[in-house]
């Protein structure tokens, strides 16, 4: 019995599973979602749905086919990252993917039920799941647009007489703060680190070791202090160091700095904790200053 698949229509379902679960696996892992990169990845993946119907690959062979595009997917929606937050997000998409695909199926099969097959039920069915896609699409589009000016934003650091400005990550994840001060924690990457403070006190804090904070002038470690957290390693004590200022999106804040613990994409160099309106110093946030710059 042949079947008549039509490459237009397959392609159109393809890309939107596709362009939703890549939304929400950028979601899960706190990956910077944006736009136009997701619906390049998305239409990759709708045109390698269709041409995988003309390749006789099957078994095993197909499912290596089939991670050597969601792989190169990952690569075009997010770029490179450390190797454990790549696969991270990869495991994210595949299980999304597999959601989304069983899930949508069942809703098809069971409106084309309700339906009836006889009276166009299976038609209507499809055209519905098409219809749904659609929505989720907008809906995706929306939020994305929404989110994708807050979700990165400049970052200005002092340091006696150092000044850098990088981009920075807003992450709802990162709660890291001390718990003394309450003041939130960002992560920055190793070479504006060096930047701001120094090769010598950036290894210090990059190393974690107690010892090598007495051998500092006392000016330095006065700026420093121990603060507890969990990291990828596990438990573990973390050297952040106070800095002169703190500029988030031109607004002046009192944190801390630290070492990120992995290595950061290229869309930002540093990550700082969400913040929300009305912070207090029980929110593993930020303390915001008077004056603004």
């Amino acid at each position: 019995m042949e079947q008549v698949v039509y490459g237009d229509i397959l392609w159109l379902i393809d890309f939107s599973m596709d362009l939703l679960a890549l939304g929400a696996a950028a979601r899960m892992t706190g990956r910077p979602a944006r736009p136009g990169r997701l619906c390049a990845a998305a239409t990759l993946g709708g045109l390698y749905a269709v041409l995988v119907l003309l390749l006789p690959l099957r078994g095993l062979w197909g499912l290596v086919l089939d991670l050597g595009a969601a792989v190169v997917m990952m690569f075009v929606a997010f770029g490179s990252c450390a190797f454990p937050r790549f696969m991270l997000t990869l495991g994210s998409f595949v299980m999304m993917s597999l959601l989304l695909g069983g899930g949508m199926t069942a809703l098809c099969n069971w409106v084309a039920g309700i339906l009836g097959r006889s009276a166009g039920g299976g038609s209507v069915g499809g055209f519905f799941f098409i219809a749904l896609c659609g929505s989720g699409i907008s809906l995706l589009w929306g939020r994305l647009r929404r989110r994708a000016e807050p979700s990165v934003v400049p970052l200005s650091l002092e340091f006696g007489e150092q000044k850098i400005s990088v981009t920075a990550l807003r992450d709802s994840g990162n709660l890291v703060r001390d718990p003394v001060t309450g003041r939130g924690v960002i992560f920055l990457g190793e070479r504006p680190l060096r930047r701001l403070c120094g090769s010598e006190l950036a290894r210090i804090l990059s190393d974690r070791r107690v010892d090598s904070m007495a051998a500092l002038p006392s000016r330095l470690s006065r700026r420093l202090c121990l603060i507890p957290a969990d990291t990828v390693q596990g438990r573990t004590l973390l050297i952040a160091l106070r800095v002169d200022g703190v500029y988030i999106g031109g607004e002046a804040y009192d944190g801390l700095i630290c070492p990120a613990q992995t290595p950061l994409p290229a869309d930002y160099a540093a990550i700082v904790p969400q913040i929300p309106s009305g912070i207090g110093t029980l929110t593993g946030e930020f303390i915001p200053r008077k004056e603004n710059i």
